[in-house]
């Protein structure tokens, strides 16, 4: 009988040397293991959340979830809906008949956003989708208020950003939309935006092909029109407001336009000869004209032949005193 019982002690112990999933079986108590297959563990009420067990290790297991207002005994329960705010926590409890383990999950349901304010007065201003650098945190989208009065953009949407109800422009004011409250990438090519109120009526959009390198794309004005392009950024600052004026150059002392320093100064006296029909693209700023363009469209008067020729000026500063008896302004 001696030999036998050491003889059954050998082949056990053989087996558990050859088969370590063997040994694991019968060593191994239950580990209750909780994946999140969908959904978040904190998020704004409603959401749903789908929990799975399945992972869990040990033989023969049962399984039963205990959520805030039912008991489930099934390794993966159907997706679990937060209606209500609060802190919850879900639990999973496994058995394989001799031994048990538990776990649980932490869940924050947030509260819902209020509903803002009803208005067609908010505009999408000014992108920044492709900034110097790396995208990462520092694309923006600012909107304005063209309105009469502060509006509240609690659940309004920018693409499927969800607004928050702290959210509010005041009248005739920008607000920066960044970050925290940015919840998407905005593309570098080929993007549209779109800014809905809370019933989902689309209140303003914009879309573009391709962006450019530490330029936003801007709602600038010339001539009292609205039009969309690449410009140098004005976060939070009003975009550019050009005037066309066309006419004929009288005389130096009645028209102030700003010149840069860095200008050649006796090039421009040379160019604004009285009698030559000038182009101009002027910024209005302050009360002043800032010339950012201008074309000529007759030759400099002079005794000697020439081709006539255009030219195109940057310019941002000091002052030029030209006067323009206006045959045409558009």
């Amino acid at each position: 009988m001696k030999n036998k019982i050491t003889c059954l002690s050998y082949i056990l112990i053989f087996l558990l040397n050859t088969s370590p999933s063997l040994a694991n079986n019968i060593n191994q108590k239950p580990q209750a293991i909780i994946e999140i297959q969908k959904g978040e563990t904190e998020k704004k009420v409603p959401f749903n959340i789908n929990l799975d067990g399945s992972k869990s290790k040990g033989e023969n297991l049962k399984y039963e979830w205990k959520f805030p207002d039912k008991i489930i005994r099934t390794k993966n329960p159907r997706p679990y809906k937060f209606t209500k705010a609060g802190h919850y926590t879900i639990s999973l409890k496994i058995s394989d008949g001799k031994n048990e383990d538990r776990s649980s999950i932490e869940i924050f349901a947030l509260p819902k956003e209020k509903n803002g304010n009803l208005s067609e007065n908010i505009l999408i201003n000014e992108i920044m989708p492709n900034p110097e650098g790396i995208d990462t945190n520092k694309e923006w989208i600012e909107l304005y208020n063209q309105g009469d009065k502060k509006v509240n953009l609690g659940n309004w949407t920018i693409n499927s950003n969800v607004l928050s109800d702290k959210l509010e422009i005041k009248s005739k004011n920008f607000l920066i939309i960044e970050k925290e409250n940015l919840t998407f990438n905005i593309k570098n090519k080929d993007f549209e935006i779109t800014l809905k109120d809370f019933k989902g009526k689309t209140i303003d959009q914009v879309n573009y092909n391709k962006s450019k390198k530490a330029l936003s794309y801007s709602k600038i004005t010339i001539n009292n029109k609205t039009k969309l392009t690449w410009t140098t950024p004005s976060k939070a600052l009003p975009n550019q407001n050009y005037k066309v004026i066309k006419g004929k150059i009288a005389k130096s002392g009645e028209f102030k336009i700003k010149i840069p320093k860095s200008q050649n100064q006796k090039l421009i006296q040379t160019l604004f000869k009285k009698g030559r029909k000038v182009s101009i693209l002027a910024e209005e700023k302050n009360n002043e004209y800032i010339l950012e363009k201008y074309k000529f469209q007759n030759k400099i008067p002079t005794n000697k032949k020439s081709h006539e020729k255009t030219y195109y000026l940057l310019i941002p500063s000091i002052f030029l005193a030209i006067a323009l008896k206006y045959y045409n302004t558009s």
